[in-house]
């Protein structure tokens, strides 16, 4: 239980925050604002930049239709 402590207090993500996205094919799927993870990881481990980070961030995108693009972000988190 102990080393579970970080994770249990960080599992649920609230469902006001939580955006679902219907795809043209019926699909729904749902997506949560990277400025709210961004948030949560400044309370458990204090400023970015100052005591945590991201590095070799790679980004891509891609366009669904006009309205919804779909990234993927793959990063090495560290922390000081």
């Amino acid at each position: 239980m102990k080393n579970n402590k970080l994770w249990l207090s960080v599992e649920e993500t609230p469902k006001e925050i939580i955006n679902q996205v219907k795809m043209e094919d019926g699909t729904i799927l749902n997506s949560v604002p990277s400025i709210f993870r961004i948030k949560k990881a400044t309370e458990k481990f204090g400023v970015y930049g100052k005591n945590w980070g991201l590095k070799e961030i790679k980004h891509s995108e891609l366009h669904i239709n006009t309205n919804l693009v779909i990234g993927n972000l793959s990063a090495v988190f560290f922390i000081l």
